[in-house]
């Protein structure tokens, strides 16, 4: 069952990418929200946020289909209204309660924002129904950094530190690798090695060292393996 009923077909919806490293940043409860939100989708680029009404959904029902508990779901929801990043806030209207889902930073020119990323949303609602925070957090960085044509090289420190976790840790590295394992299999990114020249300033020599470059998978070619497999 969806998460959000509408009569488009194909679309995207955006996820911010400012906050990836914030230990609140619940983006699996985040990009549910904005699955069933609203805003001006044809105009993306002029578009602050997007809202949803409380009396329009079912909190309950939403955490059953995210697997967790309703009382989870609503801390969770806590914890994105706190951040100091003002991606989530609650008001109240002549309408009823609103959240507004602020998944972008003010450029100062002509009402744009920027810092975000968007995601077909069938990929999208994939993502939080069968992955975790951690995995949604990297996968918006990853559609940051790269596109779909052009294989980018990325340091796993680097990923490691733009989501929040420790990048001299081998163990958060080891589960970086893991996660992008399972992308590649379900077909959100792909990956190849190179080796590649470098120069170490303390041995003052050139050293060979094997990199991992990076490309996002087009839609196509996730949509793709559904009718691989039998889908």
């Amino acid at each position: 069952m969806s998460l959000g009923e509408t009569k488009e077909k194909n679309y995207k919806l955006p996820m911010p990418t400012f906050c990836l490293d914030a230990k609140n940043y619940c983006a699996r409860e985040y990009g549910a929200l904005m699955l069933i939100s609203k805003g001006s989708m044809g105009i993306m680029h002029t578009e602050k946020n997007r809202y949803l009404y409380q009396n329009s959904f079912n909190t309950s029902e939403l955490a059953e289909k995210l697997g967790i508990v309703e009382t989870t779901l609503n801390r969770n929801i806590k914890k994105l209204q706190s951040l100091d990043y003002n991606i989530l806030e609650i008001e109240n209207t002549k309408n009823g309660v609103v959240y507004r889902l602020r998944y972008g930073l003010e450029t100062g020119y002509n009402d744009e924002v920027h810092k975000f990323v968007t995601i077909h949303h069938e990929m999208l609602e994939e993502l939080i129904i069968c992955f975790k925070t951690l995995a949604i957090k990297l996968y918006c960085l990853l559609c940051y950094m790269t596109n779909e044509k052009e294989f980018t090289l990325i340091d796993e420190k680097f990923l490691c530190e733009r989501v929040g976790l420790c990048g001299d840790s081998e163990n958060n590295k080891s589960k970086i690798r893991k996660i992008i394992q399972v992308f590649k299999k379900c077909r959100y990114v792909d990956t190849r090695k190179e080796n590649r020249v470098f120069w170490d300033k303390e041995k003052k020599k050139k050293i060979n060292k094997t990199v991992k470059l990076y490309r996002l998978c087009s839609f196509e070619e996730w949509k793709k393996l559904d009718e691989e497999i039998g889908k």
